[in-house]
């Protein structure tokens, strides 16, 4: 009965959302609630969970007993994800607070399901990502972050120097003939990043460009996960470790958990 009640709860408060609030799919006590997609050049379209969560690289990384920085956290789905996959502590940041409020409130539902409950805390905070320290995490996600950045050198050097263990991205890869470039040759500031969903304005990187880029920032291990569900998006796991063959990151140390950002 208790499950049956958040999850009513959950479709309403969906139900009241605005659109940008309801762009990702999210599970709450055994409810699955699609999202929506807008694929370049044509309206927005919906995106069933089931096709989404498929399209997840979330398996790539053990999640227990870890902590976690879920950059550009949207509304917390993957947050909430890597919580019930036991992962100690997870704060999620965003740079619109509105956003955040949504999170914490699906967080709070997710959290009150007897039958998945969360090995660990999960936050939220709202942020910049160009601007994060003192929130060190085993593992940091950037997931379609990157390229909405004004600062995307500088928010990647940020994430990994986050990273303790391991950096997962998903990365939005050029479309079609938009034009492409190494992440390293990147202005220091993009005046004008590409606006969610719009494609294009000509700083996508290449996979090899990712993958350098990386390496680069002093992981050794670059393992490129393949494509998610949303259009010309690419997953990487960037790890510390090179004496792990199967690209899980390696276990971290004792450590400290993530502090939030500064508001």
């Amino acid at each position: 009965m208790r499950r049956s009640i958040l999850a009513a709860l959950a479709e309403a408060f969906r139900s009241r959302c605005a659109g940008w609030a309801a762009y990702q799919p999210l599970e709450i006590a055994g409810r699955r609630f699609d999202g929506w997609v807008a694929r370049p050049g044509s309206r927005p379209e919906i995106l069933p969970y089931d096709e989404w969560s498929s399209g997840l690289r979330l398996d790539a990384i053990d999640w227990t007993g870890r902590t976690a920085l879920d950059v550009g956290t949207n509304t917390g789905s993957i947050a909430l994800e890597i919580a019930r996959r036991g992962a100690a502590r997870v704060v999620g940041v965003d740079r619109r607070p509105e956003l955040v409020e949504v999170a914490r409130h699906w967080a709070a539902l997710a959290a009150a399901d007897p039958e998945a409950p969360f090995a660990g805390e999960v936050e939220f905070f709202a942020g910049d990502a160009d601007r994060l320290e003192g929130a060190s995490s085993d593992v940091v996600l950037a997931l379609s972050v990157l390229h909405h950045l004004h600062r995307p050198r500088e928010a990647l050097r940020r994430m990994a120097a986050l990273a303790r263990c391991a950096l997962l991205l998903e990365v939005q890869m050029p479309v079609d003939d938009v034009p492409h470039v190494r992440l390293d040759e990147l202005p220091d500031e993009i005046a004008d990043p590409v606006p969610a969903p719009t494609y294009g304005l000509g700083h996508l990187p290449t996979r090899e460009c990712v993958r350098r880029a990386l390496e680069d920032l002093g992981f050794p291990r670059v393992t490129d996960l393949g494509p998610g569900k949303l259009p010309g998006r690419e997953w990487f796991l960037a790890t510390r470790s090179t004496e792990d063959s199967h690209p899980r990151a390696p276990r971290a140390g004792p450590a400290g958990a993530p502090r939030p950002p500064p508001r």
